[in-house]
């Protein structure tokens, strides 16, 4: 946690992590949605992020395997919902035809799923007008049911290159479609990856 933030910005970064909503927080603190704006205007420009999805990948490239987090999916339609970051195993290297990762996970939900797949992407590239397919796709989970920790493990192999060492070339994408709605938002216990030699 960085040291500049004020008490009141702590406590907002912690509950926007959890994927609480600018209106949940405002109630859950006792103060005006304004206020909640404020606060997290202000703790984005303090972490150098624009917008909740920026401030996630931060804090993953801080986050150790124990550390409990939410990953809030966005609307991607018509595919269902996902979201795309680097997480910092892949800092300063690229993603290359036959490296081997093992995924290790526990995860909750707070809707029913159908299913959740993970792949190893290149936005840089344009290709099937919104992104290259680094790896297979891996099923994460199947017919998850919402509030049911789910754990294991997935070996990740990617089959492409990606193109560059630029972030955004060496990117995980989470996917899933909800039976229901509402907004996925996946709580995760344990999130890290091994890259295995």
């Amino acid at each position: 946690m960085p040291e500049e933030l004020t008490s009141r910005e702590k406590e907002i970064f912690t509950l926007l992590l959890k994927g609480v909503s600018p209106r949940e927080i405002a109630h859950k603190l006792n103060i005006t949605a304004h206020t909640v704006d404020a606060h997290r205007t202000s703790l984005y420009r303090k972490l150098g992020v624009r917008n909740n999805q920026e401030l996630l990948v931060q804090y993953l490239h801080k986050s150790s395997a124990a550390t409990t987090f939410s990953i809030i999916l966005a609307p991607n339609s018509p595919w269902g919902w996902s979201i795309r970051f680097t997480p910092s195993v892949f800092n300063n290297t690229i993603i290359s035809a036959g490296d081997s990762y093992t995924f290790f996970y526990s995860f909750s939900s707070n809707v029913d799923i159908d299913y959740i797949e993970i792949v190893f992407v290149d936005m840089t590239i344009e290709a099937a007008s919104y992104f290259y397919v680094l790896s297979p796709y891996y099923k994460m989970a199947v017919n998850a049911k919402r509030n049911i920790e789910y754990s294991g493990k997935v070996n990740m192999i990617a089959n492409k290159s990606a193109s560059s060492i630029d972030a955004e070339a060496n990117m995980f994408h989470i996917c899933a479609g909800p039976k229901s709605k509402g907004q996925p938002t996946l709580n995760f216990s344990r999130f890290e990856f091994v890259r295995n030699v």
